[in-house]
């Protein structure tokens, strides 16, 4: 990778994943530096002339006024996401009941320790995972499964790409069950933000495809969590 390329690399890996007219924006930025490269400028002079990534990104994204995602998108979004969860945390429970089926009456000292690592282990995976799917995905790839499913993308107010600390902010009201407040500014706000997305300065943006009827998914995933974690209750009362 020449230096050229690092450079635009390196603007465009500041914008927010999503953000209307990414290709246009590296399109003008790469017009811009050739121009200079081609008055006489060497790579690096020309670079250099440009400005510092961060302004140059911030300067690009000034002239361009995203999309907001809608109110009910978000809320799509969000359902996708706590069902993709509940899937999976009644499937896990699901198959602890059976696996402890013929130790129910048992104490756990007596259990076989593969069988108990084994639990201890997924118990830790769903909470690290349920911690962190948010701002992880957030911060990499600006969205998760959810936001996927209903082509919307997080973004600085700015229209900058979020950072981990910034993606956490956001998930305060959800680790503290706190969210029906926060989710209230969503009515308010002249940006569609919640009361932490003004904490962190953050928008949602509709930036992307929709997947197929995304509604439909988030109604299977809702009903396939609610049938196993019913089916993992009456295994166990049983």
């Amino acid at each position: 990778m020449n230096e050229i390329d690092r450079y635009v690399e390196d603007v465009m890996h500041r914008i927010a994943p999503g953000f209307p007219g990414r290709h246009r924006i590296e399109a003008d930025l790469r017009s811009h530096v050739a121009e200079r490269v081609a008055a006489g400028s060497a790579s690096a002079d020309a670079v250099a002339r440009m400005g510092p990534p961060g302004d140059v990104a911030r300067g690009f994204l000034e002239s361009t006024e995203p999309s907001l995602a809608s109110r009910t998108d978000r809320l799509g979004g969000f359902l996708f996401d706590v069902g993709l969860g509940a899937l999976a945390i009644a499937s896990i429970t699901l198959l602890a009941v059976v696996a402890l089926g013929p130790y129910s009456t048992t104490r756990m000292s007596d259990w076989p320790l593969p069988l108990a690592v084994a639990l201890g282990l997924g118990a830790l995976i769903v909470f690290v995972l349920v911690i962190l799917y948010f701002p992880v995905l957030e911060t990499l790839f600006g969205q998760t499964a959810g936001k996927r499913a209903f082509g919307t993308f997080v973004a600085r107010e700015t229209g900058e790409r979020i950072g981990f600390w910034t993606a956490v902010v956001r998930r305060i009201p959800f680790m503290f069950d706190i969210w029906p407040v926060d989710a209230v500014f969503l009515l308010f706000t002249a940006r569609r933000q919640r009361a932490f997305d003004l904490a962190a300065r953050t928008i949602v943006i509709q930036g992307g495809h929709r997947i197929g009827r995304p509604w439909g998914i988030v109604a299977l995933l809702w009903f396939a969590a609610i049938g196993l974690g019913a089916l993992a209750g009456y295994l166990g009362s049983g």
